[in-house]
């Protein structure tokens, strides 16, 4: 599969929220980053990332920062945050690939339980090794997903 595909499939697994599927995709040493967050690579400080989601989409503009993860159990401990989405579409609007780096140009859009969504204009940047990805940063602007939190 080439670095295209890996990472196509993995944005149909998070469109479908298939958490087994989007945890398969990913390295055991995975870094994951929201880059408008603070950047921070060490382990003992990524203990409070779930905290961190929680309060941030309960603070809305007044959002806490968060963390990236790096490893696989920080990723499946993010993954449970999933649960509050009913749905999510993530449309690809471009996609170039250099190597094993895999650029794309997105609008990914989260429907939350009980009703409302959120859409926000991302670029993410993908790296894979041996058919998975081993890194994923994702841009965007923290002004117009907090704007929607609302």
């Amino acid at each position: 599969m080439s670095s295209s595909d890996v990472v196509k499939h993995f944005i149909i697994s998070w469109c479908r929220l298939d958490i087994p599927a989007i945890q398969a995709a990913v390295t055991d040493d995975i870094f994951y980053q929201n880059i408008p967050f603070a950047a921070v690579q060490k382990l003992d400080e990524l203990q409070d990332f779930n905290d961190s989601v929680t309060a941030m989409l309960a603070a809305g503009v007044e959002g806490l920062p968060i963390t990236p993860i790096i490893g696989r159990p920080g990723f499946a401990e993010f993954l449970k945050s999933v649960k509050q989405f009913a749905w999510a579409d993530w449309k690809i609007k471009s996609i170039a690939v250099d190597g094993n780096i895999v650029f794309t140009d997105r609008e990914d859009i989260f429907g939350f339980q009980g009703g409302g969504s959120i859409a926000v204009n991302v670029i993410g940047i993908f790296e894979v090794r041996d058919g998975l990805i081993c890194s994923w940063k994702d841009f965007f602007s923290l002004q117009e997903f907090q704007s929607q939190l609302k």
